[in-house]
């Protein structure tokens, strides 16, 4: 989803988030994966995009965990549905 939203970026929606600081750059980073948000920026980049900003943040959570736990956290993250 994560990667969704960033590659489908239209040209208004990166107006909006270079307005609330987030960079070219910064949006370079992580379409290739050498930075993730913070929680901040998840949230103005779900609203921007009206993405769920949950899903974003579970994603980019498990993003962050080292690779060996990735599957044990997004089970632990996943494991009560809404």
């Amino acid at each position: 989803m994560f990667a969704d939203v960033i590659t489908r970026l239209n040209h208004d929606q990166k107006t909006e988030l270079y307005r609330r600081k987030v960079t070219p750059q910064l949006l370079s980073d992580w379409k290739n994966g050498r930075r993730l948000p913070t929680e901040v920026q998840v949230a103005d980049l779900a609203d921007v995009t009206h993405a769920d900003w949950v899903e974003l943040q579970k994603e980019v959570t498990v993003m962050r965990a080292p690779q060996d736990r990735r599957d044990e956290i997004a089970k632990a993250i996943n494991w009560r549905k809404r």
